[in-house]
C-alpha cells in the first residue's frame, strides 16, 4: 500500500499527539509550545493514509544526522507506513548515515509494544511472597497494577528510572489482604507548576508525596518529573507543598529560608537542568 507522506503542519497536531499517546501512553498532557516548535521548525515527518494521518517521524534540529521519533498507530504497524517516513529521511543530506540507527530503533520499537502485549492482565504473585517488583512503560499500567498489589497488601518502598524509558518500584507485603489497602496516584508532568497543583489536589484527598519514588523519566519525545503520592489507611494527616527551583544555589538557599519561614521542610530535592526542591507542610488533620 502506498501512503502519502510530507511535512508536519500544525493542523496535524492533534493526530500526531493521539498517535504518541496510543504508543507511549505517558498519562500527562504534553507541552502545547514544545509541538509548536517542531513542527514549525520542520522536524516531523506525517504519512497519511486516504488523508489521515497514520503515523510520524522526527529529528532533532539541534542534533543532525540522528532521528529521534517514530510512530506508527497499531493497526498500521507493519503495513509500510514506517518505511515511508523513512525514505524521506533517507534521501536527506542531514540523514544520510542514519540506516542502522532507523533499523534499530524499529527493532527496539517492535520490541517494546510485543513485550506490553504479552503482559497478562494480573500481577502474578506467590501466596508467601514478602517483595514485589513492578516496572512499565506506561504511568496508566502502574497505577493500576499499584491498585492490584495494595490490595493484597504491598506498599511501596522506593521508586527508581531504568534504561528502557520506563520506571520501577519496589513494594513490601505489610499486611493482610484483608485490611484497607494503602492507596496510590503517580503524577507525571514536564512542568514544575503543574506538578506542584497535581500535588496539592492529591494532597487534598489525604495524598502524601512519597520522596524516595521521586524521578525524571526520559522519554523519547518527553522529559518528566514523575513523583508517587500515597494515602494511608485510616489517615487524618493532610499536607500542602512547594516546588522551588533555582539554577544558581545561592538564589535556591534563599528560597528555601523563605520557604521554611512559611513552615515548610525539605522532604526531596532532583536536579533536571536547575535544582527542584520539594517543599512539604503538614496542614489541620482532615475532618
Amino acid at each position: 500500500m502506498m501512503f502519502e507522506t510530507r511535512i508536519a503542519c500544525l493542523s496535524d497536531k492533534e493526530s500526531i499527539r493521539e498517535i504518541y499517546v496510543s504508543a507511549i501512553d505517558s498519562g500527562t498532557a504534553l507541552d502545547e509550545e514544545y509541538w509548536d516548535r517542531l513542527i514549525e521548525a520542520g522536524c516531523l515527518i506525517v504519512a497519511l493514509e486516504v488523508g489521515q494521518v497514520v503515523g510520524f517521524g522526527g529529528i532533532d534540529v539541534n542534533a543532525t544526522e540522528q532521528l529521534q521519533w517514530l510512530y506508527v498507530l497499531p493497526q498500521n504497524q507493519g503495513a509500510g507506513v514506517g518505511s515511508a517516513i523513512l525514505q524521506i529521511y533517507l534521501r536527506s543530506k542531514q540523514m544520510k548515515k542514519t540506516s542502522f540507527a532507523l533499523a534499530l530503533l524499529l527493532i527496539l520499537t517492535a520490541s517494546a509494544a510485543s513485550q506490553d502485549k504479552s503482559k497478562s492482565d494480573k500481577v502474578p504473585i506467590d501466596p508467601d511472597q514478602s517483595y514485589l517488583v513492578l516496572s512499565t512503560k506506561q504511568i496508566k499500567t502502574i497505577e493500576r497494577e499499584l491498585d492490584e498489589v495494595a490490595a493484597k497488601g504491598f506498599r511501596v518502598l522506593y521508586g527508581a528510572p531504568t534504561q528502557q524509558f520506563d520506571m520501577a518500584l519496589l513494594l513490601k507485603r505489610v499486611q493482610e489482604a484483608e485490611q484497607a489497602p494503602f492507596c496510590y496516584k503517580v503524577l507525571a508532568t514536564m512542568r514544575n507548576k503543574t506538578m506542584e497543583k497535581e500535588m496539592n489536589e492529591a494532597a487534598s484527598q489525604g495524598y502524601r508525596l512519597l520522596p524516595r519514588t521521586v524521578i525524571f523519566k526520559q522519554g523519547l519525545f518527553t522529559a518528566e518529573l514523575v513523583m508517587l503520592m500515597e494515602r494511608e489507611p485510616k489517615s487524618k494527616k493532610s499536607y500542602v507543598y512547594k516546588l522551588i527551583a533555582a539554577g544558581k544555589e545561592v538564589k535556591l538557599h534563599k528560597k528555601i529560608d523563605e520557604s521554611i519561614a512559611l513552615g515548610f521542610s525539605p522532604v526531596t530535592m532532583i536536579t533536571i537542568g536547575e535544582h527542584v526542591i520539594v517543599m512539604e507542610k503538614e496542614t489541620e488533620a482532615n475532618k
